[in-house]
């Protein structure tokens, strides 16, 4: 693994973490001052979903067929997200992702963390 990619990987563990605990943070906050869910889910809903997309990308990119087991399987999860988007699945496809979006989020997050520590232990 090229040393560019582990201080990629390593910034990018760090990011996705502190991206998601930030949205998380701001959310529970606005929840507990206006007791319902505030309108700016939406908006971290959406910023912490292209953050992680765009990562992901970059990683596909970058490491090609070398990818971690867990990594695939996650590439298969959004191959399945987008096929529940096709015109009949629509309406249970955006469902779907209203409610799975969250863990995949969360999945991600540990993904990059156990790469994060693999490259940090052998760096």
């Amino acid at each position: 693994m090229k040393k560019s990619f582990k201080q990629f990987k390593k910034a990018d563990a760090l990011f996705q973490a502190a991206l998601l605990a930030t949205s998380f943070t701001v959310l529970a906050g606005a929840m507990i001052a206006e007791a319902k869910v505030p309108n700016n889910f939406f908006i971290f809903y959406f910023v912490v979903g292209s953050a992680q997309l765009a990562s992901f990308l970059i990683n596909y990119s970058w490491a090609g067929n070398n990818q971690s087991k867990a990594r695939k399987y996650y590439s298969y999860a959004l191959i399945a997200f987008i096929v529940m988007l096709i015109p009949p699945l629509t309406f249970i496809g955006l469902m779907a992702l209203l409610i799975l979006s969250p863990i995949t989020a969360i999945w991600y997050v540990q993904l990059s963390y156990s790469e994060f520590k693999e490259v940090s232990f052998f760096y």
